[in-house]
């Protein structure tokens, strides 16, 4: 039957003969079940992220509520996405770029450093905590 996540669980029978015969009290069948699982494919999460930043070197700290949106987990069941930032140059911040969920979006927050200048690229992954996908 079907399953709570789309899959679907089939027992068959699987009936095994050999050419021995039946004299002298021989079995020359035996069945036996099998249980077969589907399952679906879960998909890995999904999101979207906001344009691209350019701050003053002094900014401060700096807070982009919603910078990304349309967050999925991809799993079948209510499960929680955590956010991991890494960054292409860490030394042009004092505080490292990173995320906080809030349903399906997730705030930025990071504050440059105060003596550098220079561009970085911020590589964003989200974590399914229930299928440990990314």
């Amino acid at each position: 039957g079907a399953t709570t996540y789309g899959g679907a669980a089939v027992e068959l029978r699987v009936t095994i003969r050999d050419d021995g015969g039946t004299a002298d009290g021989g079995v020359d069948t035996t069945t036996l079940p099998l249980l077969l699982q589907i399952w679906p494919t879960i998909p890995p999460p999904s999101f979207s992220v906001g344009p691209a930043l350019t701050v003053r070197q002094d900014a401060g700290r700096v807070d982009r509520s919603g910078w990304i949106t349309s967050a999925t987990r991809g799993s079948f069941t209510p499960s929680t996405l955590t956010w991991n930032a890494t960054v292409s140059d860490a030394t042009l911040f004092d505080v490292p770029p990173s995320f906080v969920g809030r349903g399906s979006t997730a705030d930025l927050t990071f504050t440059p450093s105060p003596a550098r200048s220079g561009t970085a690229t911020v590589f964003v992954t989200a974590r399914d905590a229930e299928t440990g996908q990314t």
